[in-house]
C-alpha cells in the first residue's frame, strides 16, 4: 500500500511540474487528451502524464478519486464537477463515473441555486450526461440506465422536491414537439406514417432524446398506457428490465422504480392542458391499473422480496380501489379487489364493505399522495348532481372538496412540495372526467351550467377551452 502510495504521488508530483513548464494550457500539445463529445480538454500537465505513462493512467485516476473524496466533504461540488469531467475522459467505459458525475450535477449543484428555472438546467444536464453520453459510450449498460430511469423517477416524478411541478412541465415542453398529445396514438404515427414529417419526427426523437418509437410502443403496452408527455414513462423506458437481476448494481437496488412510477403514473400521470391560458393540470391516470395488476403480480411471483412487494401491492390496492369507485370505473375496482381476495383468501369482506371502510380511512388519515383523488372525487359527484339539476347536493359535494383542500394544505403548510394545485384546477380536471362521459348535447348543457352565475361554488372560467374534449 506505501509503494502505492508512493507511485501516485510521484505521478501528481510529474504532473505538478508539467503544469509548471508547461503552462500553455490553451496550446493543445501533442497527444492530448481530449473529449469530443463535450470539448472536454484535459490540462496539459495531466495530459501528459497521462499519454506518456499509460499503463498507470489507473493510478492517476485514484489520485483524481482521492481529491473528489477530499472535495466531496467539503462540498466544493463545482470542483467535483471539473476533475469528474476528466475522469470521464480517462474512464469513458467505467459506468460508475458516470452515475456519479450525474447525480453531483444533478442533486448537489442543481441544489445551491435558489431558482427552479437555474436547478432545472443542472438538472437536465444530469440527465442528458446519462442518456446522451454515458449510455452512448456504453451501450446497453443496465447501471447506467437504471440510473436514469430512477433519476426521471426521483427528479421529476416524486415528491422529493418543492419545484418538482416545474421540472415536469419543462419535460412536457420537451416531449411536445415530438408528441402533441402524449398518447399511444403520437407513437404509433411515428412508426406508422409515411409522411416525410412523422418520418423526420421519428428520426429527431431517436437521435436527439434517444427514444426509439418502437420501444416506446412495446413498454406502453407492457406498463402503460401512459401520458408521454410527463416523466413517469421515461422512469420505465428506461428502467425496465425483462430480467429482474439486472435491477441491482452493488448495494444499490433499482428494482422499485417501475413499480412506483406507475402508481404514481395513477395518481399523478394523467394531463390537461390548455395553451391559450397556460393551464397545466396533472391528475390520474385510471387506464394503468390493470398493468399495474401485472406487473405487481409478476413480482410477487419471483418472490425475491415476497414481503416487500405483498405489502406494496396491499397498500396499492386499498387506496386504489375506492378511488376507481369514486371516479365510476367499477370494473377495474373489481378487478383490484379480486387480487385482494386472491392474495387473502382467509379475509371475508364483502367488495361494497371494502370499498366504504378503505373510503372513510382515506378521508379520517387525509394521506397526502390521495388527497387530490379524493378531492376530485367529490368534485366530480357535485358536477353530476348540476348536471341533473340538483343545484343543493351539488353545493354540498363542492364544499366538502374545498374544506379537504384547506385542511391538506394547512396539514402540509410546512412541506410545500406536497401541497396541492390550486382549487380552481382541481375544478377543470374532475369537469373534464364526467364532461366524457356524456354525448355532445348534454355536454354544451353542462358547459352552459358551469358558466352559470347560479353555480358559484363550481362555476369555472369561461375562457378555459374545452374543445378537445367535446365529442
Amino acid at each position: 500500500m506505501k509503494n502505492i502510495k508512493l507511485i501516485i504521488l510521484v505521478v501528481v508530483f510529474s504532473a505538478t511540474l508539467a503544469n509548471q513548464y508547461l503552462f500553455i494550457s490553451d496550446i493543445k500539445i501533442p497527444g492530448q487528451v481530449t473529449d469530443s463529445r463535450r470539448n472536454v480538454v484535459l490540462p496539459p500537465s495531466l495530459s501528459l502524464i497521462t499519454v506518456a505513462l499509460g499503463p498507470v493512467r489507473g493510478l492517476i485516476v485514484d489520485a483524481l478519486w482521492w481529491k473528489v473524496a477530499e472535495l466531496q466533504e467539503s462540498a466544493e461540488y463545482f470542483e467535483i464537477l471539473r476533475i469528474t469531467d476528466w475522469i470521464t475522459v480517462l474512464q469513458p467505459h467505467n459506468s460508475f463515473v458516470w452515475t456519479y458525475h450525474a447525480w453531483n450535477l444533478a442533486y448537489n449543484i442543481a441544489a445551491e441555486f435558489p431558482t427552479a428555472e437555474t436547478k432545472w438546467k443542472w438538472i437536465y444536464s444530469g440527465l442528458k450526461l446519462l442518456r446522451d453520453e454515458g449510455l452512448v459510450l456504453n451501450p446497453g449498460n443496465k447501471f447506467i440506465a437504471n440510473e436514469l430511469g430512477w433519476m426521471f423517477y426521483d427528479r421529476l416524478c416524486s415528491y422529493s422536491d418543492l419545484d418538482q411541478r416545474f421540472y415536469t412541465k419543462e419535460w412536457s415542453g420537451i416531449m411536445s414537439k415530438y408528441l402533441p398529445t402524449g398518447k399511444r396514438e403520437d407513437i404509433e404515427h411515428l412508426i406508422n406514417s409515411s409522411t416525410d414529417s412523422y418520418k423526420a419526427l421519428a428520426q429527431e426523437i431517436e437521435k436527439k432524446e434517444h427514444l426509439i418509437p418502437a420501444k416506446m410502443l412495446e413498454i406502453d403496452k407492457t406498463y402503460g398506457p401512459f401520458q408521454w408527455k410527463l416523466p413517469q414513462a421515461q422512469a420505465v423506458y428506461w428502467g425496465a428490465r425483462k430480467s429482474h437481476e439486472n435491477f441491482y448494481q452493488g448495494d444499490l437496488n433499482y428494482k422499485s422504480t417501475v413499480t412506483s412510477a406507475m402508481q404514481l403514473a395513477f395518481l399523478n400521470g394523467g394531463l390537461f392542458e390548455d395553451k391559450k391560458s397556460g393551464l397545466f393540470i396533472t391528475t390520474n391516470n385510471l387506464e394503468i391499473t390493470e398493468s399495474l395488476i401485472v406487473e405487481f403480480k409478476k413480482r410477487i411471483k419471483n418472490g425475491e422480496n415476497l414481503f416487500f412487494d405483498k405489502s406494496r401491492f396491499n397498500n396499492f390496492i386499498s387506496t386504489a380501489t375506492p378511488i376507481l369507485y369514486g371516479f365510476g370505473e367499477k370494473d377495474l375496482a373489481l378487478k383490484l379487489f379480486k387480487a385482494f381476495q386472491d392474495m387473502h383468501p382467509e379475509v371475508d369482506v364483502e367488495f361494497e364493505a371494502f370499498i366504504a371502510t378503505n373510503f372513510a380511512d382515506m378521508n379520517k388519515s387525509l394521506r397526502g399522495r390521495y388527497s387530490q383523488s379524493l378531492i376530485e372525487i367529490s368534485l366530480l359527484g357535485g358536477y353530476a348532481c348540476l348536471s341533473r339539476g340538483d343545484f343543493k347536493n351539488a353545493a354540498v359535494l363542492a364544499k366538502k372538496a374545498e374544506d379537504n383542500w384547506k385542511k391538506h394544505q394547512e396539514k402540509f403548510a410546512q412541506n410545500t412540495a406536497r401541497l396541492l394545485q390550486p382549487f380552481d384546477n382541481l375544478k377543470i380536471v374532475a369537469f373534464v372526467k364526467l364532461l366524457k362521459q356524456y354525448p355532445r348535447e348534454q355536454q354544451n348543457q353542462l358547459l352552459d351550467l358551469v358558466h352559470n352565475k347560479r353555480c358559484a361554488d363550481l362555476k369555472i372560467d369561461p375562457k378555459i377551452s374545452f374543445q378537445p374534449y367535446l365529442k
